[in-house]
């Protein structure tokens, strides 16, 4: 019983979490939309946000545990997926694959901007007591300011064509998923050194005590 009250607890908090999201992206996209009109396409994408977050994140999380620099890269590429779903009406690694095209070109640009409003999020959210207060009521301008960004790299790249195929897809799935082998990867081979280590020595131990029990008879005869 309290498994699956923590799993029904989750699936209803990942549910109402991916919803808020997706009504925030549509206010954003759409500034004729009120509250009601967005939370009801929200709920109407709901589905599609939760598989596009899912495979968002597991990319994304998966290059950051390759050294982090893969993570940065991934994050700025993908950046705008969100944004594409709900204007473009494209999914999952359609949205992505061609958010990461939108920013060909433009990454160092694309990049730096990102990176002033997280700095600015991250400021806002040290605020001692109310710093999650202050980040929750930051996110919307942070979702507007990157919204603002993608509409420049629309309205300079136009219609956009980008790869969409079988490979190419699970290509950055397999990306994200080396991320989280190399974790078991680096235990086994600390396991291993640690291992190795002891097993040397005792192997040197038990040379050491070969050598001497040889000794021991030419030494009795002596």
């Amino acid at each position: 019983m309290i498994a699956s009250g923590v799993f029904i607890g989750l699936l209803a908090g990942m549910i109402i979490m991916s919803w808020g999201l997706a009504a925030v992206v549509f206010a954003v996209t759409d500034e004729s939309l009120g509250i009601r009109d967005s939370l009801a396409l929200g709920w109407q994408k709901v589905g599609a946000f939760i598989w596009f977050f899912s495979i968002a994140g597991y990319i994304i999380f998966g290059g950051f545990l390759l050294l982090i620099v893969p993570g940065v890269i991934f994050l700025v590429w993908f950046a705008f997926g969100q944004f594409i779903l709900a204007r473009e009406d494209l999914r999952g690694m359609d949205a992505l694959l061609k958010s990461k095209e939108y920013v060909r070109g433009y990454w160092p640009d694309v990049f730096l901007r990102l990176f002033l409003i997280w700095i600015a999020s991250g400021v806002v959210g040290i605020v001692p007591c109310i710093g999650i207060l202050f980040t929750v009521a930051f996110m919307p301008f942070m979702m507007i300011f990157i919204f603002l960004i993608y509409e420049d790299l629309k309205a300079a790249k136009g219609d956009i064509a980008y790869h969409s195929s079988t490979g190419e897809k699970f290509k950055w799935i397999g990306a994200g998923t080396l991320g989280y082998l190399i974790i078991p990867a680096f235990i086994l081979l600390l396991l291993g050194v640690s291992l190795s280590i002891p097993l040397l020595l005792l192997k040197g131990l038990l040379n050491q005590t070969a050598r001497e029990m040889i000794m021991i008879p030419a030494q009795f005869w002596k």
